[in-house]
């Protein structure tokens, strides 16, 4: 008994291994293309980046993402975002001109019927070719009928400026 429960336990070990270790799928290639892309944009500053993401209304203080106050919310949540990361970039020597990501590694998963991705991004110069420490990103990517978005929920609530 204690034989076969040891036997399973291998098996499993080696199948969740295998696992871990398959090759992202043609459509978490594609995510990630873009999360390079999106990152790409939002640490240049460009505008029209909250139309590529989405919030829940209790990130948007009650309002609904589709209306312009839910929009201002989510322009203003993402500028902090790229203000943050350029800040970041610059403390850790990477010049936020010549940055360029880099998606390492992908996870697909269904949560309520909805399917997401996580993406790990790295930062880095292109003229060094080294990834600096500090610079991964995860992003979360969920898929709408407009296509794959980024997910701002996990991410809204450290960009929010402080009301008194």
């Amino acid at each position: 008994m204690a034989r076969t429960a040891r036997i399973i336990a291998l098996l499993l070990t080696a199948l969740l291994a295998a696992c871990a270790s398959a090759p992202p799928t043609e459509e978490e290639l594609a995510v990630g293309a873009q999360a390079e892309k999106f990152m790409q944009s939002l640490i240049k500053n460009k505008k029209g980046l909250e139309k590529q993401t989405i919030a829940d209304i209790a990130f948007l203080d009650g309002k609904t993402a589709n209306s312009k106050e839910g929009q201002k919310q989510l322009r203003k949540a993402v500028q902090m975002m790229g203000q943050y990361l350029r800040q970041n970039f610059a403390e850790a020597g990477i010049d936020t001109n010549k940055a360029v990501f880099s998606a390492q590694k992908m996870q697909m998963s269904e949560q309520n019927d909805v399917d997401q991705v996580l993406v790990v991004l790295h930062a880095y110069e292109p003229d060094t070719s080294r990834v600096v420490n500090g610079t991964a990103l995860i992003t979360r990517w969920r898929k709408t009928d407009s296509g794959w978005k980024l997910d701002m929920n996990p991410y809204l609530d450290n960009f929010r400026s402080s009301r008194k």
